[in-house]
């Protein structure tokens, strides 16, 4: 029994470090409710949709990435976001590694599609609404394993994925 366990633990030690790789990589960004605008009559002009929250994952080892976005007064507008730009890449300086749009018109409109740096031709992702938040994914094996650390969305800055592990350091002595 004991040589059975034995075996076990060392099986698992091999699998385990290639599970850790596997993590899901997430990161968002909170925005300000924007101001409506003053008008001479006293009357408030009416307002455009806007995000509160952008929510990206990314799957490294599915090759699946999940964008949700909630918006303010997600009753007042019902099942609609208008067409978004948004990109991820390794950095801030490479954020357009891949690029994409998503967009509401009703619950059957949902969807967006992205296009990647190098690749012909666009990925189209499925869009569903939660009532208070829409949910797009986009999954392909070509995005397995892509070191996508930033996320940026348009006109609301960009935002960091994190859970990546650290980076190892060789420490060398002076001889």
């Amino acid at each position: 029994m004991k040589r059975l366990s034995l075996s076990l633990l060392i099986a698992l030690l091999f699998v385990l470090p290639a599970s850790a790789n596997a993590a899901t990589h997430s990161g968002r960004i909170i925005l300000p409710q924007a101001e409506a605008p003053a008008s001479l009559n006293g009357e408030l002009p009416p307002q455009r949709e806007a995000d509160r929250e952008v929510l990206a994952r990314y799957n490294a080892s599915t090759g699946t990435i999940l964008l949700e976005v909630e918006v303010w007064n997600a009753p007042q507008w019902g099942v609609r976001l208008p067409r978004q730009w948004f990109g991820i890449g390794s950095n801030v300086d490479h954020i357009e590694e891949l690029t994409g749009h998503v967009e509401a018109r009703d619950e059957s409109g949902a969807g967006g599609n992205v296009e990647l740096q190098g690749y012909e031709g666009a990925l189209i992702g499925t869009g569903s609404y939660t009532g208070q938040r829409f949910a797009f994914t986009f999954t392909s094996p070509t995005f397995i394993g892509r070191d996508w650390h930033c996320v940026a969305i348009e006109g609301g800055g960009s935002f960091a994925l994190g859970n990546w592990p650290k980076p190892k350091h060789n420490h060398r002595r002076a001889r």
